[in-house]
Parts: structure tokens; sequence; C-alpha cells
């Protein structure tokens, strides 16, 4: 009775845990030029996100019960596609969303008064209240178009300005891989 029940709760833990891998390029509609940096995510949590590469190629593991990942970049509209399973190979196109912006004027100050004001300002420049934050880091070491070495990581930031330590960073997942070719991230 004490294997059944050990079964079962193994069975239970690997299938809530079941993760599909989702690997693509993401580019220009128009040009079809690779995207670089392109911010990956899955709608239901920000654990799970990743970034383009500078081939536009990216790798993403969701949860099996994901249904819509979301790809967003700077001059271009927002895309997302529903997660068919069966499908784990895409290629995103991303539309270009040119903003037209009023002239900008631009003159040259006293670099002495800039620094001034700079100065005089840098109270304002950090909140009074505590404030929470969640990052994401991809660091890729590439020699020539070989990957060496990838490192990622989520992580919380809290900022606490009426104590003596005011940061605190907590790394909440990370992953390194030195045989990249081997663990076929890209």
């Amino acid at each position: 009775m004490q294997k059944l029940l050990t079964i079962a709760l193994l069975q239970v833990i690997f299938t809530g845990n079941a993760q599909v891998i989702i690997r693509g390029e993401i580019v220009d509609v128009e040009t079809q030029n690779p995207l670089t940096g392109v911010n990956i995510w899955v709608k239901t949590t920000a654990i799970y996100g990743s970034t383009s590469n500078q081939e536009g190629r990216f790798n993403l593991k969701i949860p099996e019960n994901a249904d819509t990942i979301f790809f967003s970049y700077m001059g271009y509209k927002l895309g997302t596609r529903v997660i068919p399973i069966d499908d784990q190979s895409w290629r995103i196109e991303l539309e270009p969303d040119i903003k037209e912006l009023k002239e900008v004027l631009i003159e040259p100050e006293d670099p002495v008064q800039l620094i001034k004001q700079v100065i005089a300002r840098f109270p304002q420049n950090y909140p009074e209240s505590s404030y929470k934050a969640k990052g994401f880091l991809r660091q890729m070491i590439k020699d020539s178009k070989d990957y060496l070495s990838i490192g990622e990581a989520v992580f919380d930031i809290n900022y606490f300005p009426k104590e003596k330590s005011r940061f605190e960073l907590k790394i909440i997942k990370a992953r390194t891989s030195d045989d990249v070719k081997r663990s076929r991230l890209f």
C-alpha cells in the first residue's frame, strides 16, 4: 500500500511540473531581418520568459498548461501566439509600429550648471517608500558563431529607503550552461 501511495505521489509531482520547450525565430515582417533582444513571456506567469538572441532565435521552457506567449520589442506592435503544443518550432513576424513624434530642440547648457542641478535633485530621484520589482538577466559568451556559455536568472529586487542596506536582491531561479552545443539551448 505504501509503494502504491509513493508511486501516485511521484506521478502527481512529475505531472504537475511538466514543461514544453518552444523554439523559434523572430523577424521583421517587412525586411525578414532577425530581431535581437525581443522580450518573450508566458501570459500566466512572469517566471517563464526569455529574449531572442543575435540571430533572432529563442528557446523557451513553458508549463504544459500555458496558452499564450507574448513578444514585445521597442518600435514594433505587441505579438501574441496561442500555443499549439504539437507545433514547437515557430517563426514569429513582428510588425513595425512607427509613431511620429513632435520635433525636439536640443540646446547646449553649461555643464557646471547641469551638474549642480543633478546634485540638487538627487533626493527626488529615489522614492521615499519601499518597492519591489522582478527582473530577468541573460548573459551569453560567444566566440564568432559559437556560444561558449549562457547564464540566466529571474530575481526579485526590494528597495528599503529608510534602512542602512537599501537594496535586497533575491535570485528566484537560475541556470547556466558551459556546454551550449551539447545542451542545445539554441
